[in-house]
């Protein structure tokens, strides 16, 4: 992106009287076409100036912002209007709106105010956008401070600055001043985040033709688990475990009525707005895509592409790490509660899921599929961004990250799979200790043998799930009661599990996942977790992907007594 250069688009006041008409900020607006959206900001006595701004924009919506629900509004056609006092009021409002084409602003404030309202709302403006404000001084001082200010936030000199005014800084093209005004030029596409907390709310304003029909939605609920909190044993620092009893807020299932391109890594866009499916986490404050920037609290940028079209109704299978097995029973069976539903609300509706890269034909995907019962033709396996011409997408029973959560109804999932993959009459395998291949690089701990032989004398069968096809793994552990094992994903088989009494993880203090934990919570087990120390110890308060990862060693001196009296009474 090109630097701007501080003063080099400045016309000065000095000059103003020489400079012809086409030097006003009026000037530097570019013409709009029919479907341009405009925001004007002004100030209880600057209504008067509203109908010859609206005439700067004939064909556009134009939509304007008073400081308040009192201030009289002239009788202009095509005008919406709103009030928002200040920046905190302006930011939901422009949410709602929708991505805008222009706006002024020109409220009497001085110019470090203005620029603040500028790096709030300059983000909600399309690629190209123009933004103006037009009530700061025209003095050469004003535009310099503006440009300065520009110049010294895009080379990283000034510490304080918001991610928001950071980013609008970067994202800007062009800057001219005039002598009644600066006028901004966007660059680059970002779209509003728009997670579980705000789609109710913010969806239904902001995309008006999304055609948004809620088919169902799940109470909230609070769950018991029977097995009692997770035990912690023999850290040296406190560890994070969750507790018998935790909170699962209400899911929706909705069905989006108009196009919605589907792009990687889960990302679910209509034009510059990411829907709730779009994030792993959707619940968290500040939700973020798998992919792409998340350089604010409120946008993202993921990039644009250009999706194949699909015709008909689909329902988002979806996972952000697609043919990762731990990531395909979170993210994927968190999401199946919804399709008996949806198939019956939705004529012709097929799943939809999106196979890893270079990946040519479905794997174990399919398998969990048919045992959920959804048959091969309802199923559109894709490789690339498509546009789905509607879309069904139900939230997630399963919330590995803040606010931890797996919804009850995950236990009918886990039963209609178990039923359709275990073997009939199989022998049932009651002790279980899950080991890890020794050439993984993630949390390769040295002395597995070891640990493996100490389980195996107790009358544990020591396996490698991942040698196994998805029906051997669940006929594997469906008699087990006691399941034992490294952190990692081949312990998300508790699941196939019919009544576990306890389960055991082995893990290091800087791994924090929670999902060995929920699986074993909800599946009504005794969970406890025996700690060790990490090769690359993890700094409280952060995630560090080199710690989570880090290589460790068990530690029998520490754990060994814990261990073993409680393998006694199991």
């Amino acid at each position: 992106m090109a630097k701007l250069k501080t003063r080099t688009k400045t016309e000065t006041a000095d000059a103003s009287s020489a400079l012809p008409e086409r030097t006003t900020w009026r000037s530097r607006v570019p013409e709009l076409g029919p479907d341009a959206v405009v925001v004007v900001v002004v100030d209880a006595d600057q209504t008067r100036l509203v109908s010859d701004v609206v005439d700067l924009f004939p064909t556009a919506d134009v939509h304007v912002v008073l400081p308040g629900p009192d201030v009289p509004r002239p009788d202009i056609g095509r005008v919406v209007w709103h009030s928002a006092p200040g920046n905190d009021a302006l930011g939901p409002l422009l949410e709602r709106i929708g991505t805008l084409d222009a706006f002024v602003f020109l409220r009497r404030v001085r110019v470090e105010a203005a620029l603040a309202t500028w790096g709030r709302s300059y983000l909600h403006l399309a690629d190209g956008g123009t933004f103006v404000l037009a009530s700061v001084d025209g003095t050469s001082a004003s535009a310099t401070t503006a440009l300065d200010r520009l110049a010294t936030i895009r080379d990283g000199e000034i510490d304080g600055i918001s991610r928001e005014e950071t980013e609008a800084a970067r994202s800007t093209r062009d800057m001219t001043a005039t002598p009644d005004g600066i006028v901004f030029t966007k660059s680059g596409s970002h779209q509003l985040k728009v997670g579980e907390h705000r789609a109710d709310d913010v969806l239904p304003q902001r995309l008006p033709s999304l055609g948004l029909v809620e088919l169902d939605r799940l109470p909230s609920t609070v769950v018991t688990a029977t097995g009692g909190a997770v035990v912690s044993h023999r850290s040296t620092a406190p560890q994070s475990v969750l507790s018998a009893e935790y909170e699962v807020p209400e899911l929706p299932l909705r069905h989006y009525g108009a196009p919605v391109v589907l792009g990687q890594r889960l990302v679910t866009r209509v034009g510059q707005t990411l829907l709730p499916g779009s994030f792993k986490s959707p619940f968290k404050k500040e939700v973020a895509p798998e992919i792409g920037r998340n350089p604010t609290p409120n946008f993202a940028a993921v990039g644009e592409s250009s999706p194949r079209r699909l015709e008909g109704a689909y329902y988002d299978l979806r996972c952000a790490w697609p043919g990762q097995y731990g990531h395909v029973l979170t993210d994927t069976v968190g999401k199946l509660w919804g399709w008996a539903e949806a198939k019956r609300a939705v004529p012709g509706l097929k799943a939809i899921y999106r196979l890893a890269p270079k990946t040519t034909e479905p794997g174990f995907e399919r398998d969990l599929f048919r045992a959920f019962g959804i048959a091969d033709d309802d199923v559109e396996w894709v490789r690339d961004d498509v546009e789905v011409e509607t879309l069904v997408a139900a939230t997630t029973m399963w919330e590995k990250d803040y606010p931890h959560y797996a919804h009850p109804g995950l236990r009918d999932v886990w039963a209609t799979l178990r039923g359709a993959l275990v073997a009939p009459g199989a022998s049932k395998t009651t002790k279980i200790f899950v080991t890890r291949p020794a050439d993984l690089e993630a949390r390769n701990c040295r002395n597995a043998v070891e640990v493996e032989e100490h389980f195996a004398r107790r009358g544990f069968t020591v396996v490698r799930p991942e040698t196994l096809s998805l029906a051997e793994q669940a006929t594997l552990f469906a008699g087990a009661e006691v399941v034992a094992g490294f952190g990692g994903a081949a312990m998300f088989n508790v699941l196939f599990a019919a009544a576990p009494r306890a389960v055991l993880l082995l893990a290091h203090e800087s791994y924090l996942a929670k999902d060995e934990q929920l699986f074993g919570l909800l599946s009504g087990a005794q969970v406890h977790c025996f700690w060790s120390a990490a090769d690359v110890p993890r700094v409280e308060g952060s995630w560090d992907p080199a710690a989570s990862k880090s290589a460790w060693e068990f530690d029998f001196a520490r754990n060994r007594g814990d261990l073993d009296e409680l393998l006694a009474t199991l």
